[in-house]
């Protein structure tokens, strides 16, 4: 199994340089606990979950920019 840092690697590998050096990641999980990111994530493998939001309160605590 490839980490979330050896998928992206393999990812940008196919990309020209131009075009892989304005990609970024970030890498997050559902929930606050273990036990719930992985249910969840398996309701996304189920098809079941196909959506998620954040809160507001977190990119304004953040000051991160909206999506």
């Amino acid at each position: 199994m490839m980490t979330e840092k050896q998928l992206w690697n393999a990812y940008l590998s196919t990309l020209t340089d131009e075009q892989a050096f304005a990609m970024r990641y970030t890498a997050w999980h559902f929930d606050d606990n273990e036990t719930s990111a992985n249910a969840l994530a398996e309701l996304v493998l189920l098809g079941e979950k196909r959506a998620t939001a954040s809160s507001l309160w977190v990119y304004e605590k953040e000051s991160a920019p909206l999506p």
